[in-house]
């Protein structure tokens, strides 16, 4: 499978499209056009393969499927397999809301929906309204409602705590309270026994996103210290819904502060083993629970950037345009790596070629077992005629330097789930690493 030497766009295409896998995307992507197929971050329409009248229910989410109060609406969608459609509508860190979604929901929360004509906010709420209005496969059983509402407010004095810890910067001890009684809440495999139920949807957004930002700024793995609740997260890793929204720890660490403030009495050292994606792959333990992507991991990242090239070069070039950082300058409850109003560069030849090596390197990792591929330099041997070495201003070292800023921008902005699965996005960004530093 593998080549020697840099391919084209059309090579790439054809070969990518020419694997089964490449196939079975082809066959998934016709399919999510008529609402059917599996869950994905991009589907818009979902019909569960029920022939039906149009959907009643319209869901507004965050286009950048990262929102955790959106995902358990989506989730529960999903599980109750309801019938919807789907808007998505920028988070306030990433962008402004579209007048029309403002003049629907003043505030713009999100989610949203819209359910029979009327619209409806607050996530729990809207999980409560569709439970009671698609009664088939109810998410409460009648005769656990009671031990649900507690462990409802469980989950918000688990979230509490975790605020207090990771964001007020107290010692954590109100946080290994709260997480000691969840662990100790958790019949198994989920909150209420057998059945997965709006309790579970409940905590799971945010005890993913805890799981995060504990590693990431505390140097903790609450999943090695909670057995139980690490348990729990398997059970719930094991359903569909769960594997379309799910993110990594890098996108989640990026996405947390805007949102809920900047992290205080910062102690850890994983920063690195969150944020490093680098050729070999070494097995993460972290987020356990993705092998079943890897072996396809380098063609997912493939699939994606070779049937999206001109948009994704685009994107990339935004460092050689104009507006990068405009966005959140001073504004520390916007997303760093948002850039809404960025224009792309008018030349992206020389990004081009260069997007085309990362594009042949995940060619070729996707002939190797995950994690057993290594790049060789020599497939930048091309771009020297084009690009200088060493330091200096000569016009080749610009040049080569302005490539750099661009493959560095469209590594750190790649997202979990809206771009790809964590070991495909490990799998472009550790190309992209392996360019910028041998380039």
């Amino acid at each position: 499978m593998a080549s020697a030497a840099v391919m084209s766009l059309r090579e790439l295409k054809s070969a990518v499209g020419g694997t089964a896998y490449g196939r079975a995307m082809e066959e998934e992507v016709a399919l999510r056009k008529e609402g059917k197929g599996s869950p994905h971050r991009a589907s818009k329409l979902r019909l569960f393969d029920v022939l039906e009248p149009p959907p009643r229910v319209t869901l507004y989410r965050d286009a950048a499927a990262w929102c955790p109060y959106c995902q358990k609406t989506w989730m529960l969608l999903e599980e109750k397999k309801i019938p919807y459609r789907v808007e998505l509508v920028n988070m306030r860190s990433y962008g402004d809301k579209p007048r029309e979604f403002l003049g629907k929901v003043p505030g713009g929360f999100l989610p949203a929906i819209d359910l029979d004509g009327s619209t409806y906010t607050e996530s729990l709420d809207i999980m409560a309204l569709l439970d009671r209005t698609f009664p088939e496969t109810p998410m409460i059983p009648e005769d656990d409602v009671a031990e649900a509402n507690r462990l409802l407010r469980l989950e918000r004095e688990l979230f509490g705590a975790w605020c207090s810890y990771v964001f007020r910067g107290d010692d954590g001890k109100l946080f290994d309270l709260a997480l000691q009684t969840v662990e100790e809440a958790i019949k198994g495999p989920f909150f209420l026994g057998a059945t997965l139920s709006i309790v579970d949807l409940q905590y799971v957004s945010h005890v993913e996103r805890m799981a995060a930002s504990v590693a990431y700024w505390k140097a903790r793995d609450i999943r090695a210290e909670k057995p139980g609740i690490d348990a729990w997260l398997r059970a719930i890793e094991a359903l569909d819904s769960y594997d379309a929204t799910r993110s990594d720890y890098y996108t989640h660490v990026m996405n947390i502060p805007p949102q809920y403030g900047n992290p205080q009495k910062i102690r850890s050292s994983w920063q690195s083993r969150i944020v490093e994606s680098t050729f070999p792959l070494k097995p993460d333990p972290l987020q356990p629970n993705w092998g079943h992507k890897e072996p396809t991991a380098a063609l997912e990242a493939l699939f994606h950037l070779v049937n999206n090239f001109d948009a994704v070069s685009k994107f990339a070039s935004r460092p050689e345009g104009s507006g990068v950082g405009k966005w959140s300058f001073m504004r520390p409850d916007r997303a760093r790596l948002a850039d809404p109003y960025a224009a792309p560069a008018q030349d992206r030849a020389d990004l081009d070629a260069v997007l085309l090596v990362a594009a042949t390197i995940l060619w070729q990792a996707a002939d190797h077992d995950f994690g057993a591929y290594e790049p060789s330099p020599d497939l930048l041997l091309p771009l020297r005629g084009s690009f200088g070495g060493g330091g200096g201003g000569s016009p080749k070292n610009r040049r080569r330097d302005a490539v750099v800023r661009c493959c560095e921008y469209l590594r750190d902005r790649v997202g979990v789930p809206r771009d790809m699965s964590y070991p495909a996005a490990r799998t472009l960004r550790a190309s992209l690493s392996f360019i910028i530093s041998n380039l």
